[in-house]
């Protein structure tokens, strides 16, 4: 996920890879990249704003619904959605509405997301 399309999803939805893919898959990664940025702003709030865990899953759900994204929920619960989530939610600045460009874990959060969006 580069950058600037992390920066939009933190702020509650963004963009995605600029790779070379079938549309279809690309709509598959970029909704995948959306919901990651959504969990990971979730959680940034739940460590630095004490939202507590049925504050945090309310911002996921509403956003899997707005998103039509129901079919996506059992690949949330994966280890490597996780990981990335975790990483990126550590990498997002005070306020959770964007990534801290000189975070520690921002490079490891863009290595997880990718290999949580690709198949």
């Amino acid at each position: 996920m580069k950058l600037s399309s992390f920066v939009a999803i933190a702020a509650v939805i963004g963009g995605s890879f600029l790779i070379p893919i079938p549309a279809e898959a690309d709509q598959v990664t970029d909704t995948k990249e959306k919901l990651i940025g959504l969990a990971a702003f979730a959680g940034c709030k739940m460590t630095r704003h004490g939202y507590t865990v049925e504050q945090a899953r309310s911002i996921i759900d509403d956003g899997i619904v707005s998103m039509n994204a129901e079919d996506y929920r059992v690949w949330m619960d994966s280890s490597k959605v996780a990981n990335a989530v975790q990483l990126f939610a550590k990498a997002m600045n005070d306020q959770c509405t964007t990534v801290n460009t000189s975070s520690p874990y921002l490079e490891k959060a863009i290595n997880a997301s990718h290999k949580a969006t690709t198949y």
